[in-house]
């Protein structure tokens, strides 16, 4: 079980979820459904640099993608940041099933915080 940490900043309109170790879709599941009872932005950053998804099976995906697609939310945007190949490679192959599923937001997956933070048009 992951663990994630969970900022918001409301004149950025941005949430960013730092996330801790093996990441399960359970996990993500979870927090995005604690994260929509809340305060939503329109951008969104998880940052897995310290993390690891590469557990995850194309099922798991697959089933992250049909689930989230009740949280999608018109003009918002969302970048992952990864670390480790592996976890960059799924990142992508979430973003090609969001995409095939017409989420009304887009996403993204980066290697680097300063870039992801760049295209979501904010600065640290």
């Amino acid at each position: 079980m992951a663990e994630i940490e969970t900022s918001i900043d409301s004149q950025l309109d941005l949430t960013v979820h730092i996330v801790f170790g093996d990441l399960s879709t359970q996990d993500i599941l979870d927090k995005l459904e604690i994260y929509y009872q809340g305060k939503i932005t329109k951008r969104i950053l998880w940052d897995l640099s310290n993390a690891t998804w590469a557990n995850i099976t194309s099922d798991d995906l697959r089933r992250t993608v049909d689930k989230a697609t009740k949280y999608s939310r018109k003009g918002g945007k969302t970048a992952w940041v990864f670390s480790k190949d592996v976890d960059f490679g799924i990142g992508r192959m979430l973003g090609t099933l969001g995409e095939i599923e017409g989420y009304d937001y887009v996403f993204e997956s980066f290697r680097d915080k300063k870039e992801a933070m760049k295209w979501l048009d904010t600065y640290e």
